[in-house]
């Protein structure tokens, strides 16, 4: 017994796109949106990083703060900073 698909294919096809596509259409914008709020959140670290090492490395260099400080206060922020990224 022959079993033609041929008037089918085309019907089952757009029922499964009609499925499919806003599924894909909603991932995307998800996934654009989940993209965007990582790259902000690393930028805003980033910054926070340069920002907090320049301040400390000005302290150093004015002999406010000693070496020793310097190294730990940073030590502590680069773990703080790696620490909160796996929160987002």
């Amino acid at each position: 017994m022959d079993i033609k698909f041929s008037g089918n294919i085309d019907f089952f096809t757009n029922k499964i796109r009609k499925i499919i596509d806003p599924f894909l259409i909603e991932q995307y914008k998800n996934d654009k949106k989940r993209s965007i709020n990582s790259a902000m959140t690393i930028f805003i670290s980033k910054v926070g990083i340069i920002i907090s090492a320049f301040i400390l490395i000005y302290a150093v260099y004015n002999k406010e703060m000693q070496i020793g400080t310097f190294v730990f206060l940073y030590g502590l922020i680069a773990s703080f900073q790696s620490s909160l990224s796996f929160f987002f």
